[in-house]
C-alpha cells in the first residue's frame, strides 16, 4: 500500500510522468517489477495520449469536412440566388419595355379614336343635313 501511495504521487507529477521520485525497491526482482510496472503504465499512458491526439485529429478533420460541405452549399444557394435575382431584373427589365410599348400604341390608337370619332360625328351630321333636305 506504502509504494501503491509513492507511485501514485509519482504518476501524478505535472513535470512528466515518471520524473518524480520513484519509491526505492528493496531487492532486486522488486526493482524490476516496479520498473516493468512503471513502464507498462508510461506506455499505457503514452497510448493513451496518443488515441486522444488520434481522436481530436480525426473530430478536427470531420469539422473541417463539415465546414467544407457547408460552404459548398452556401455557395451552391448563393449562385442560385444570383440567377434568381437576374432572371427576375432581366423580366422586370422585359415588361418595362413592353409597358412602355403598350403605352406608346394606346395614344396612337387613342390618336386614331378621335380621328374616327370625328369623322363619325361629320358623317352624323351630314346625313341629318341630307335628311332634312329630303324632307
Amino acid at each position: 500500500p506504502e509504494m501503491q501511495e509513492e507511485h501514485k504521487a509519482a504518476k501524478e507529477s505535472p513535470i512528466l510522468p515518471g520524473a518524480a521520485k520513484r519509491p526505492k525497491p528493496s531487492s532486486r526482482s522488486g526493482a524490476l517489477a516496479l520498473s516493468a510496472a512503471i513502464a507498462a503504465e508510461d506506455a499505457a499512458e503514452r497510448r493513451r495520449l496518443e488515441a486522444e491526439r488520434r481522436r481530436e485529429e480525426e473530430e478536427a478533420a470531420e469539422r473541417a469536412r463539415k465546414e467544407a460541405e457547408a460552404a459548398v452549399v452556401l455557395e451552391r444557394q448563393e449562385l442560385i440566388m444570383l440567377r434568381l435575382t437576374q432572371d427576375q431584373e432581366f423580366q422586370q427589365s422585359l415588361m418595362q419595355d413592353q409597358l412602355k410599348d403598350l403605352t406608346s400604341r394606346q395614344q396612337a390608337l387613342l390618336l386614331e379614336l378621335e380621328t374616327a370619332a370625328s369623322e363619325v360625328a361629320e358623317t352624323e351630321n351630314s346625313l341629318r343635313n341630307a335628311q332634312q333636305r329630303l324632307e
